[in-house]
């Protein structure tokens, strides 16, 4: 009997990422932004990730929304969990704003900026960090080890 090889197009989509500063909780940064920017950010489930350098599993929090208008899906992720960091490409980072879809960025951070608790918010060059960061990694949940 011949063997089939089942080929998937890769799909093609732009992931942007923030870097979110704040030394609110999780749910309270999530809460202020759709108060602010009329979102909708809902917790999702634990984001789990292998870490290469101890061989573990490491929890993070996270929130999403997908925006009907425009199909861009946003990700707010908790950078620093009990068991160490998510992303260590900006060690400094509190939360990720991961966006998959072609989002402002620019007008978006300064949207971001009027959240009083927001203490900063950086847009991250994806071409510097790509290769080395999680955030940009696509689909998010090859990143889940189940």
């Amino acid at each position: 009997m011949a063997k089939k090889k089942i080929t998937i197009d890769k799909i093609d989509v732009k992931v942007s990422a923030v870097a979110i500063v704040s030394s609110e909780p999780l749910y309270r940064l999530c809460w202020l932004i759709n108060q602010q920017l009329g979102w909708q950010l809902a917790e999702s489930e634990k984001l789990n990730v292998i870490n290469p350098a101890y061989n573990e599993m490491q929890g993070f929090f996270m929130f999403d929304w997908i925006e009907q208008e425009t199909e861009n899906h946003y990700y707010i992720i908790q950078n620093k969990g009990a068991q160490g960091i998510f992303d260590t490409t900006i060690k400094y980072v509190d939360y990720w704003l991961r966006i998959e879809g072609d989002a402002d960025i620019a007008n978006l951070c300064i949207k971001l900026k009027t959240v009083k608790e927001i203490q900063m918010i950086q847009p991250v060059d994806r071409k510097k960090f790509e290769k080395k960061s999680l955030v940009f990694k696509f689909p998010l949940i090859d990143n889940v080890a189940m």
